[in-house]
């Protein structure tokens, strides 16, 4: 055979470097799918290297060229709201269409077991779940891994809200929907990406881990609990074998004194830094967003301190690697729970501290839900409050309608003598709620907190204790479980807070 007809055969065969693959498009674009209205929308995937690409939707047509790798992507110009569905068309030497695409607002819920607990579980489930009919709602359920490294791609479907299957849905992430998806019009996008038991550093890239001293006791947590699992996981093996050598002539009837081995450990992968981020996030990246929800934190309540840096560098980073440096993120503060095996009473409290150091950063906003917790159950039934809560801000902050959104915020306190008196602000029907039990603690210079007294006039609260003689700082809600809360007349609860840096 000639030269040039063994080249015709290597072509014919597909072989080489002349092989292409086919256009695939990135995790999100799904049929159903909601894209984000008013800012550019990037569309990205996968084709043979040097492919031209075209991509068209709502009179729109980009195109561009995959790079040597195959990757490509394209930014649409800012859309509009449609609840008309549409098709998204993507075309190289083979075409994608995406179809029943609608254009609205699209929130990314994140965190740990709150934020992944099904409406199912939730308070009333059963009557919340029948009046779900709400397609322009939609939900893309984030399916994948715990991984070494980021991945391009993870499994998942758009599904329209409907009494079928709202009932497996993040339970906050639909009462948020059901609060602003009327207010606006517009159909609403929620991509859960979250995971029970996941603690902070697990979200986070590994560049902005490895940046910070901060995460050095992440990592050595990570290392203690892997070296636990890789010996309970020995030992199960030598048990195992050990249990099938004796038995290894025996019959059912045989075992019943001397059961089977059972794996009885939970897999500590989810504790791993950076592995959640590589499976759930990172192959959303840079879908175009509304903003985030945020619930998670109890994970981390034994290493508040480094939460404080952490969470901050959590929400920039985000915001670079989905290329919206403004991007609205809102966050869940920890409720009231009674942390059993807790000497202190205190270590939720420093945990929602850590969490408020991240309102210093721009379009943050923070869901105060100190009063809905369940003492005794770490998932409190409760998800419709938390939803309106986050709900409520956005619809202020983001979207920039007059409605409240806050409880009372503390300002200037000034010393009295023996008293401290504090001022707040949003202080209309400024009241105490809950049992007749102190909400605030106060101490001298030497430290030692103690209950207060608390008397309100008008827009101050006037704190004083029996040996206290000169207050200088002042504590509210500073328990696991506080039973009383200071409110206005919107019957939002003022955050916990401290006036002290110690």
């Amino acid at each position: 055979m000639t030269p040039a007809r063994w080249f015709v055969v290597i072509l014919v065969l597909g072989g080489g470097n002349y092989s292409y693959a086919d256009v695939t498009l990135a995790t999100l674009f799904r049929n159903g799918a909601v894209l984000q209205r008013g800012k550019p929308v990037p569309v990205w995937g996968t084709a043979s290297p040097g492919e031209h690409i075209k991509v068209s939707f709502a009179d729109q047509m980009k195109s561009t060229t995959a790079d040597r790798s195959g990757r490509w992507m394209i930014a649409l110009d800012p859309l509009k709201e449609s609840a008309i569905p549409s098709a998204l068309v993507t075309t190289g030497k083979s075409t994608v269409t995406v179809s029943d695409v609608l254009v609205g607002e699209v929130w990314l819920c994140s965190g740990q077991s709150n934020m992944n607990y099904p409406l199912s579980a939730t308070n009333n489930a059963k009557e919340e779940i029948a009046r779900a009919d709400a397609p322009k709602i939609r939900y893309f359920d984030v399916k994948s891994s715990i991984l070494e490294e980021p991945t391009d791609t993870a499994q998942g479907e758009w599904q329209a809200c409907s009494p079928n299957n709202a009932g497996g849905s993040t339970a906050v992430g639909y009462y948020f929907a059901r609060e602003i998806q009327p207010q606006l019009n517009v159909p609403v996008g929620i991509i859960k990406a979250s995971l029970g038991g996941s603690p902070i550093e697990g979200w986070i890239g590994a560049d902005v881990m490895a940046s910070t001293p901060a995460a050095v006791p992440a990592f050595k947590e990570w290392e203690r609990m892997k070296a636990g699992y890789i010996r309970r996981a020995d030992e199960y093996r030598t048990q195992l074998a050990d249990w099938e050598l004796r038995h290894k002539d025996s019959t059912s009837a045989d075992q019943s004194a001397d059961p089977r081995p059972v794996r009885a450990w939970v897999d500590s992968d989810r504790n791993k830094p950076s592995g959640l981020y590589n499976g759930f996030i990172h192959p959303l990246e840079p879908f175009a967003l509304a903003g985030v929800l945020w619930y998670q934190g109890e994970g981390n309540v034994p290493r508040a301190a480094e939460y404080k840096t952490l969470f901050p560098l959590m929400i920039s980073q985000w915001r670079r690697d989905f290329r919206q440096p403004n991007l609205p993120f809102l966050f869940v503060q920890l409720p009231n729970f009674d942390q059993k095996g807790d000497s202190t009473g205190e270590s939720w409290a420093w945990l929602r501290d850590a969490q408020s150091a991240a309102l210093r950063l721009p379009h943050v906003g923070m869901a105060v839900t100190i009063d809905i917790g369940d003492p005794h159950d770490l998932h409190p039934g409760n998800k419709r409050d938390v939803g309106k809560r986050l709900a409520a801000i956005a619809m202020k902050q983001v979207y920039e309608h007059k409605t409240e959104d806050t409880g009372l915020v503390h300002g200037k306190t000034t010393s009295n003598g023996d008293s401290l008196r504090i001022r707040f602000t949003s202080a209309e029907g400024l009241a105490f709620r809950g049992l007749p039990t102190p909400a605030f603690t106060i101490a001298g210079a030497d430290r030692k907190f103690v209950p207060a007294e608390a008397r309100v006039e008008g827009d101050t609260v006037v704190l004083s204790a029996t040996g206290v003689s000169k207050p200088v700082a002042a504590r509210l809600n500073w328990t696991n479980n506080p039973t009383s809360w200071l409110v206005n007349n919107t019957g939002l609860p003022a955050a916990p807070f401290r006036t002290d840096d110690w």
